[in-house]
């Protein structure tokens, strides 16, 4: 008896739910399982074309689709400017795009990834040196080292002012205990480090991503997620019913289009002035059509007339 009742519980909730109820679930899941496919995927075979191991002296690229490794001086295609340890990418090798050749694309980091980058490349540059040091200078240290390779880090443009430096600090002190350590020196001030100083699990998250939408799994392997069109940024201007071409001044709508003009080149009308005049050729216009004709016709009706006045 009890059992009938959980099952007709059961039931009622899965009438009571609504369309879009179900349809969130079947996204959910769908989503689940692709990450199931590419948590199954993900089994390292080897590293790079060339097989050899990795090298954190230099700039690698994490593979989305087979999880491999790829050294820079391996990889044909033509990367820009890059730093070791980065993470606000999406690559595929040439044996995993549907293409058969290598796509990469850089995306803007937020600034906790910079900061990561930042850190880690100043502790493998201190390790390769001897000195092994884990903890560097927020102002001495890891700033500058953002200024300096800001392109090779971010595909934002470069800040004119030095307000940023507050949001570095902002996203430091934010992620204390979760992504990085803290200091306080006496004399080098405030000191961050990685809480995981084991440099190799550095990598993009790329099952955030899928979860996020911005990959998805196929039978071809990782995909980009198309941008669908019509997207408006914030910074993009409404428009409003009646309104044509873009705004000059005293609010004067000014059309951006170049006007059509017949096949003889010049425009049917002539253009009024400020004070409501027409304005009209003072000579007759050569590449007007059948000029010649008018004017015969006009030397035919209006000489007659003249010489009958005259006389």
């Amino acid at each position: 008896m009890s059992e009938d009742i959980e099952f007709s519980d059961k039931n009622e909730d899965s009438s009571s739910m609504t369309p879009q109820d179900k349809q969130m679930n079947e996204t959910d899941s769908s989503k689940q399982l692709e990450t199931e496919r590419y948590e199954k995927k993900n089994v390292e075979a080897g590293n790079c074309y060339c097989g050899k191991d990795r090298n954190l002296n230099i700039i690698e690229l994490l593979c989305a689709n087979c999880t491999r490794w790829f050294h820079e001086s391996c990889i044909g295609y033509q990367l820009g400017k890059l730093v070791p340890f980065l993470t606000n990418y999406v690559f595929l090798c040439k044996n995993c795009s549907p293409t058969g050749l290598e796509t990469f694309k850089k995306s803007q980091a937020q600034t906790f990834q910079m900061c990561i980058t930042a850190i880690a490349n100043l502790q493998q540059t201190s390790s390769k040196e001897g000195t092994n040091k884990t903890m560097f200078s927020k102002d001495k240290e890891i700033i500058p080292y953002l200024e300096y390779h800001w392109e090779a880090l971010t595909t934002t443009s470069r800040r004119v002012t030095t307000s940023w430096h507050v949001t570095v600090t902002k996203a430091l002190i934010k992620d204390i205990h979760i992504l990085f350590v803290f200091e306080d020196h006496p004399t080098d001030g405030h000191m961050y480090g990685l809480i995981n100083s084991d440099l190799t699990h550095i990598k993009p998250n790329y099952e955030a991503m899928i979860k996020g939408g911005t990959l998805k799994v196929t039978d071809m392997g990782i995909q980009h997620v198309p941008v669908s069109g019509g997207v408006k940024s914030r910074n993009a201007k409404r428009k409003f019913f009646g309104d044509v071409g873009a705004q000059g001044k005293k609010g004067r709508g000014v059309d951006l289009g170049t006007p059509k003009l017949p096949a003889h080149g010049y425009p049917l009308d002539h253009p009024f002035n400020k004070d409501g005049y027409r304005y009209l050729l003072a000579e007759p216009d050569p590449h007007a059509p059948f000029r010649q004709v008018f004017i015969t016709y006009t030397l035919i009706i209006i000489i007659p007339r003249l010489y009958f006045f005259i006389v």
